[in-house]
Order: C-alpha cells, then structure tokens, then sequence
C-alpha cells in the first residue's frame, strides 16, 4: 500500500493490495430533510434525501432508520398490501416485503423521477424528459415525450417553493393530469395519449402565475392551489375541476407558505407560521416554521414533515402536538457528548441543546421553558465552551453575556433540560482572535474540582492584546489567571499547579510554538518551534496506553503552491518530547487541501484520516505497523471522532460528492494488517505511496 516503488513487480503487487482491499461501510445519515409521510394503522414511513426514510411499526413508538438507495432524493413511497415501494430521484425503484426492513432494487430507469403514483394496475411515473406507464413489475408500457425543464426564475421572496413536480401528476377519471407549467395542464388517456390541455389564465383573472404543481383529488374533483399576482396584489387559492373539466376557485385567502390535502371530501390547510405547530415548552430555534415542507392527514392526525429531521403529529380532534424530532438548529462543528447506550447530546447554534435516545434517529430540545430555573434571557448569552463530566452526569457550559465583560458558567445535572447559572467573579470575554496560527481554539480541562482553558480578549483601552490561561473553580471562583501580550494562547493541558503545556501563536510574528512552564508562566521553555511558513491546523487530544499525547497537524505555504506540506506532528504531554511523525508532500488532495488529514481516538487506539484511508494504530511512533482501512468510492471522513464502533464525521465520495452531512460510519470489513515497508528516507522523514496509486500522491 504504501511503499516507494519502481516500475517493476513492486508495482503489481501493490495494485493487487489496491484491488483487494477496499473497505465496505455503513453510512448513515442523521440529519435528514424529509419529503413527505405515508401512515396505515401502525405503520408510519416518513421518507427523506440521501436515499433514507424512517419506518415506524409500533404507533410511533419508536423508530428505525433505513437508507434505501446510496444518494438522492426519495420522491415518494407506497405501499401495496404487504409491499413497501420507494423511488429516488435519480431513477430508482425499490421494494421490501418485510415492513422496510430490507430492501432491493427492482428498477434503474435512464432518467431521473420527478414524480411517481399508482395508476390503474401499475404506476404513473413523470420523468425529466418523459411520462411512463408502468405495469406491477415496473416494466414500461408507454411513454410520452414530455421535457420537465428545471424552472429556476422566481422571485426570491418564493425561492422556498421551487417547482420540484413531487405533486405534478395525478389520475382522475381513468386520465392522466400533467402539470406542465404553472397554471398549465396537460390531459392524456390511459395509452398516455392527449385529450386536452387546459391553462388557468383562460379561465381566472389575468396575471403573473407564479408557482403551483400541487395536484390532489377526491372521488369527485381535481384541485390545484396557485399563487399569483393580478396586478394589484398577491393571490393564494385552491381551484378545483370536475369531470367536464369546469374550474372554480374553492378557497382563498392563504399564504404562499401554507399547504393543503383533501381528505374525506374536506379541504385541510395547515398554515406553517400557525404557533400550534411550534412547541412552545421547549428552546428551540425561532424559525422553526421555515423548515416545514407539507403534512399527510391519516390515522385522525396531521402528520407534518419537514426540513433538519422535523417529524410531528397534531390530533385533529384535540390539537394536541406531538413532536417525534426536530434539530433545527444544526451545528456542524461540535462533536455531541456521549451520556449513556444510544443517548449523545448535541449541541447547536447558540444555546440551543438536542438529545437522541436511539442513535440519532431522533432527536428532541432539551431545554423546558417551563421549568421554574428557565432564563428567559439565555439565548442572549455567548457559549463559548462546553463540557460534559461523564462520571458525574454534568454538562458544563461557560461564556458570556453580549453586553458585560463578566463570564457566566451554567451547570446541568439533567442532560440539558435545566441549569443553574454560577457568575464567575472575573472578566472572561472570550474575543474570537483572527491570527493566522491562532484561529483554532483548544477546548477544556477538568483536573478534580478545576477547569483550565484558554481564553483572549482586548482590553480597549489601548487595543492591546491579552491572552490568558485561566483555571476556574466548579463554584465560579477564580483560581489563577496567566497573561500574556506577546503571544495567543490556543490550547492548554496543566499536569499540575502552576505547570502548563501549551501551544500558542505569536502576537507580532505569528510564529506557531509549543511551550511549557513550571513556574505559572514567569519562564518558558521552548518545546518545538514552527517555521513562519507553517500554519496551524488541528489540535487533537489522544490518550493510549495511561499516555496522554497532542497530535498536531500543520501546513507549509511558502510555495506559489499552498499545498506544499502536510505535516503530522506528536507531543508527549508527560514528557514534553516532540515528534515529526508523518510529512504528506507538495502534491496532497487538491479537492479538500488542508482538510485532506483529521485525528480521533478511542479507549487505546488513534485513527488517522487522510483522504482515503483511514490509519489505525496503538503505537504513534511504529509507522511499520500501522494498520489500515480504505474508504470505497474515493471517500473522505472530515473531522471524525469515534464513538463506540463508529465514526461521528461529515462523510463525502464519488456517489455523493457534495457530501451527506453528519453521518455515522461504520468500517465493516475487518481491518488490513500492515504492509511491509520498502523505505526510502529524504530530509529525515519516511516517504510513502498510498493505496490510490498515481492519484493520492501521500508522503509520511
């Protein structure tokens, strides 16, 4: 895999270590942005992108997470009888006989699906440059030429209702109904022949129709809401057509934001900006509201769906709110706390906190506003560090209001569902401090009853700036302040009293340092030193074997090509040794650059991701013995951290290029033994070839 090789048997055999050795994975997905629900008796599936959907099977209690296809968009899905059938954007159709548990492609169509619905004995399907008849084994009967074009001028202020044909076609009275442009439709036969056209202009007031393909009936009618402008102002109402395709306006007065169903012959709207849909017991992000993409009625409930995992049902004869999940206030750069099996706490925006109990199928605010110990004022305030005591059940939080310099620390003892605040008897704003080596911040160290952490601000009076070293007391008492003007302190660990490792970034020549003092900061050993040309990546905390180590990541901009150097770098907090592991050279990953190379560990063992092959080893020094996996389809784990027999991470491959977001990953083949090294040394360092030979160009 990784040796320095010539063209000559070396290079077969280690294409054969390529060919053999690629890791299968589990993906999944946790923040999902559902498209719609479908509910029978105690059967619930609320489908979503990335090819997933969720599946309840016991009256929603609890829930299953399945990802049907690898990528794309679920358009829709239906059950037959005993069967589940589900169809993605990009063509596919896929079924499962075992209420969704297991699932098999049974169709790939050459076109992607816009629209899908049962039709006579089979199905309607709109594709993007056709409409197909298919019959029960989902081969195609007839076809009809018809090219949905993507329809992208619209006005802002309407961006959130982008035509998406979900909803385009519908059968009524044995004929299929197209909607082929706003206000316009299309009328075929069976045989998908056509009959008719129609266009709503010909029949209403004249104006600018702006978006519509919500198509739905009933035994009698056909209805279709439209927004438009007739000149004077904006227009939301529901039309519906008869069987001698007459047309007349049912309802009106909605917002462009509202959504409708039929059901029993009634017309049901739920209004998104309604505050009953909102659970007003619980902190959780203001625009909720924004992220609601529709509702099915079934089982005598609404069931409404939307964006960031959004899932709830609101009884239709009592109004009674149910929130199944919501994380609408996603953060992408805190990694969740683990608090027992399956429980994590993840944070958010602001002072937001969500907790799933099932692995992140759901998730659910933590915060009860009606809690006696509720702040009203706590989304005022700055979090700018948190911690998690596990053996204590405890989650920390420190920061500061907008308006004072005086820091704030915040204890919860369940979970997040309420705090107590404790002042801290010092200032402690904690100004984001944008100096090249400097722009990553370390997180926190509890040693028995005291915090230590890094923190900087300026002082105003003359601009100077301070960074300090601060310990804290589980009471908010100060215990020790060290500053310093002429340099940022980033991260910390603190053996003992008055002793400090530290690394930080020079104020005046942005030098990247590692430093350790013994006597609370009046002298400084230098520890290692970076060149100018290297700046900061990452700082990873690693503990293996009772060892506590930092590993560092930097980068070499010295060259025209940024993208000269990777470095991986180790320092043994005990004894202060620093060592140059890894160098990856001038020719890294040019699609992800800097990001190409992440660090996690787990109980003994650290995981080193770079592009794509994920380094697993007990031994940080012993490059030799290093094992490995290597990601299928040229994936990549951006910043990972491991839990369990998992990856937290943001994943993204060839099949998903723009990435799936925050996902679970799981290595499922057992790992690779190490390879045997043909070593060559430059410079002093170990220079290697990964296993994508010719195209990840890695140097260690």
């Amino acid at each position: 895999m990784w040796s320095i090789f010539r063209y000559s048997t070396t290079f077969l055999l280690l294409l054969n270590v390529v060919l053999f050795t690629k890791a299968s994975i589990e993906i999944t997905p946790l923040i999902l942005n559902f498209k719609g629900v479908i509910a029978n008796d105690s059967m619930v599936v609320a489908y979503a992108d990335f090819g997933s959907l969720l599946i309840s099977t016991d009256n929603e209690q609890s829930w299953r997470q399945k990802r049907v296809f690898t990528g794309g968009e679920i358009i829709t899905v239906i059950q037959q009888k005993s069967t589940l059938i589900a169809c993605n954007d990009r063509g596919g159709i896929a079924s499962s006989n075992d209420k969704g548990e297991n699932w098999n492609i049974q169709k790939q169509l050459d076109d992607s699906i816009l629209a899908f619905i049962p039709f006579n004995e089979g199905y309607l399907v709109r594709c993007k440059n056709s409409v197909l008849t298919l019959d029960s084994t989902f081969s195609v009967i007839q076809t009809f030429a018809l090219e949905s074009p993507e329809i992208r001028k619209i006005p802002l202020a309407y961006s959130s209702f982008q035509p998406n044909y979900r909803k385009s076609i519908t059968g009524y009275n044995d004929h299929c109904i197209i909607e082929i442009d706003s206000a316009k439709l299309i009328i075929l036969d069976a045989q998908l022949r056509i009959i008719d056209t129609m266009n709503l202009k010909d029949h209403q007031v004249s104006g600018k129709y702006l978006t519509g393909y919500v198509l739905a009936t009933d035994s009698q009618y056909m209805y279709m809401k439209y927004c438009y402008a007739d000149g004077n102002r904006n227009m939301y109402s529901i039309y519906r057509i008869n069987n001698k395709f007459d047309i007349e306006k049912v309802l009106d007065s909605l917002s462009i934001f509202d959504y409708y169903q039929v059901n029993d012959g009634k017309i049901i709207v739920m209004k998104s900006r309604d505050s009953k849909y909102i659970d007003s017991t619980t902190l959780s992000g203001n625009a909720i509201s924004t992220y609601f993409n529709g509702f099915t009625i079934a089982n005598g409930k609404e069931y409404i769906f939307g964006d960031r995992k959004i899932l709830q049902t609101m009884d239709q004869k009592t109004n009674e709110l149910k929130v199944i999940s919501e994380y609408s206030n996603i953060t992408l750069n805190k990694f969740p706390d683990y608090l027992s099996n399956n429980t994590f706490l993840f944070h958010s925006f602001g002072p937001h906190f969500y907790k799933t109990t099932d692995n992140g199928i759901t998730f659910l605010p933590t915060i009860d506003k009606t809690d006696a110990k509720f702040q009203p004022n706590f989304h005022k305030y700055t979090i700018n560090r948190t911690y998690y005591d596990a053996l204590k059940n405890t989650l920390y939080l420190f920061g500061d209001p907008y308006v004072t310099n005086y820091g704030f620390m915040w204890k919860s003892t369940d979970q997040g569902r309420t705090f107590d605040s404790i002042a801290m008897d010092a200032s402690f704003r904690q100004s984001v401090l944008y100096f090249r080596n400097a722009f990553t911040q370390g997180g926190i160290q509890k040693r028995d009853d005291e915090f230590i952490m890094s923190e900087g601000f300026n002082t105003g009076k003359n601009k100077d700036i301070w960074s300090s070293l601060v310990t804290i007391k589980e009471n908010g008492k100060l215990v020790q302040r060290i500053m310093d003007s002429t340099m940022i302190f980033t991260n910390v660990y603190s053996p003992r009293v008055n002793s400090y490792l530290v690394h930080a970034c020079g104020v005046f020549d942005s030098l990247s340092t590692i430093l350790y003092t013994n006597d609370a900061g009046k002298t400084w050993q230098t520890i290692h030193q970076y060149s100018i040309n290297e700046t900061i990546g990452d700082i990873v905390d690693v503990s293996m074997n009772g060892r506590n180590f930092w590993i560092l990541t930097h980068y070499d901009y010295s060259k025209p090509d940024y993208r000269k150097g990777m470095y991986l770098d180790v320092v043994d907090k005990e004894t202060m040794q620093f060592t140059r592991i890894a160098q990856w050279g001038s020719e890294t990953d040019k699609e992800y650059g800097m990001y190409g190379v992440h660090i996690t560990s787990y109980k003994d063992t650290t995981y080193i991701a770079f592009q794509d092959t994920v380094f697993v080893t007990q031994n940080l020094y012993d490059k030799k013995r290093w094992d490995y996996h290597v990601l299928p389809e040229d994936g990549r784990m951006i910043k990972p951290k491991r839990f369990g027999d998992v990856f937290f991470c943001n994943y993204t491959d060839n099949t998903t290029p723009y990435g799936i977001g925050l996902s679970w990953v799981k290595l499922t083949d057992p790992i690779i033994s190490h390879v045997e090294e043909e070593t060559s040394s430059a410079n002093g360092y170990l220079y290697t070839i990964p296993m994508k030979i010719l195209k990840s160009r890695c140097m260690m």
